[in-house]
């Protein structure tokens, strides 16, 4: 029986010479908190940088009649607590017993509002590749909703030679001759896909497009 052993080695031109796609710094699949029937999805936002415009609606009309009772609730007893918190007439265990209650009706607020806030997504910054969902569909916590870049930096990741990791904080990197990129992350352990290789993740401003390949050179 014969084995076909392949070798994932970095592409490289000679020594210290590398090549490697520039990608955004970081990718994101938001995904849905509550559920409910989706009412609206913003398309006009796909491929651009998002600012603080809705993006997906989620159904609120219950979750906003629940808000509005919680909070009433929540006034209603945390203004009696206020009072009853330091009244000689009262004794300890009725005081507990209204601050419990007091207590349970703030969390009741609380988790309403969230939901009621989760309803109405945005992705402030982020560069929309695509809305993941459609107007009518129904979603459940966790159901992914938009696939999000951050483009505010990029990122390069680059597998080397031994003897290019070895006293990496001390040399010098080059991307593109010199794009303005930092060593962000080494690692000193062999990758387990990358066989002998060591992983190397550059981080800077980037000088036209993403998905471009970029030349890094170690000296």
């Amino acid at each position: 029986m014969r084995f076909l052993m392949i070798f994932l080695l970095p592409l490289f031109l000679y020594g210290g010479e590398y090549f490697a796609k520039v990608e955004p710094f970081e990718a994101y699949t938001i995904a849905s908190k509550v559920s409910g029937l989706v009412t609206y999805t913003n398309e006009d936002v796909i491929s651009k940088l998002a600012s603080d415009e809705i993006i997906v609606k989620i159904d609120d009309e219950l979750a906003r009649v629940n808000y509005e009772v919680a909070r009433s609730t929540y006034d209603i007893k945390k203004r009696f607590y206020q009072k009853v918190k330091n009244l000689s007439t009262k004794s300890k265990i009725q005081k507990d017993n209204e601050k419990i209650i007091y207590l349970n009706a703030k969390q009741a607020y609380i988790r309403t509002k969230d939901d009621l806030e989760g309803r109405n997504i945005r992705a402030k910054n982020l560069y929309i590749e695509d809305i993941l969902v459609k107007k009518g569909n129904f979603v459940m916590p966790g159901t992914p909703l938009i696939k999000a870049y951050d483009v505010s930096r990029a990122k390069i990741i680059i597998y080397v030679t031994k003897e290019d990791i070895e006293d990496i904080e001390n040399k010098k990197i080059l991307v593109n001759g010199g794009d303005d990129f930092k060593l962000y992350k080494h690692f000193k352990i062999a990758d387990k896909v990358q066989i002998s290789s060591y992983k190397l993740i550059l981080v800077g401003k980037i000088k036209g497009e993403f998905s471009h390949i970029a030349k890094v050179e170690i000296k």
